[in-house]
């Protein structure tokens, strides 16, 4: 079942993305126009159009992710005693770095700088990094065989670090760590991912019987301007930023359909919205 999970949360994705979608539309558009049905043709190029133009003046992916990257405080107290720190993979172009032979981030790689911060202010407690492969394909290069790299670039010891390597989501990362490092109840386990992802993150790890303390980092909006208009030529930075914005609560909507969160958006207590 979770395989079909994850092949269906993949394939889908693919079609309803914006830049696929938009993509998608212009294409039948230009379709019906070559094969005479000009009136069809015409109502899906202008819906393109439309929906470029209303990206360009409105931050619609800001938006969707202000409220999420809200939901956990950024750089939060932590207590003086922490039993873990876990790190979720995401940064990882893993095709890539394979065959460059070098490590090769993206987006998120503040994910690391985090990880490596806490490292620092509790070096005597688990330090877990955790994730394998999120592609469809090429399953045989893992995150964690790239975040080795950059831990060792950076002058880390990776002998310090635990490595879960067989997760390819969110839901994996929980079950699969939990399974290898066995936390005990009233353990204090800090979570490091991307601040949009936390709430979906901070559900999972506590459907799992996990309860782990949110530290977010990789922030993309600015407080309290995420909802301003204002028109921007940066076409491709907005239509990035709602893809991301669709993809976090299309997720979180998911997760908590199938039963993977007991909420639909996680805070920081459970059981309140």
């Amino acid at each position: 079942m979770d395989l079909i999970f994850f092949w269906l949360s993949k394939l889908i994705w693919m079609v309803i993305a914006p830049d696929t979608f938009l993509a998608i539309l212009i294409l039948v558009g230009v379709g019906l126009l070559l094969a005479g049905a000009v009136k069809k043709a015409k109502v899906l190029l202008c819906v393109a159009a439309l929906s470029i133009i209303v990206n360009a003046f409105l931050p619609l992916g800001s938006m969707l992710l202000a409220p999420l990257e809200s939901r956990f405080p950024s750089r939060p107290d932590l207590p003086e005693h922490v039993d873990g720190i876990i790190c979720l993979a995401g940064a990882e172009d893993t095709v890539l770095s394979h065959a460059r032979g070098q490590a090769e981030l993206g987006a998120s790689v503040e994910r690391y700088f985090g990880f490596i911060r806490l490292m620092r202010m509790y070096p005597d407690v688990v330090h877990l990094f955790t994730g394998g492969t999120g592609e469809l394909f090429s399953q045989e290069f893992k995150s964690t065989d790239v975040a080795r790299m950059v831990f060792d670039d950076l002058g880390v010891d990776t002998q310090s670090i635990v490595f879960e390597s067989d997760s390819r989501n969110t839901y994996e990362n929980a079950i699969f760590s939990k399974a290898l490092v066995k936390p005990e109840p009233g353990q204090n386990w800090v979570l490091v991912t991307t601040a949009w992802h936390m709430p979906r993150a901070v559900g999972v790890f506590r459907k799992a019987g996990w309860e782990v303390m949110a530290y977010p980092v990789d922030y993309w909006t600015y407080p309290g301007k995420a909802f301003s208009i204002s028109f921007s030529l940066d076409f491709a930075g907005r239509l990035d930023r709602l893809s991301l914005g669709i993809k976090a609560w299309v997720g979180l909507a998911a997760y908590y359909l199938t039963g993977k969160t007991s909420q639909w958006v996680p805070g920081p207590v459970a059981g309140k919205e």
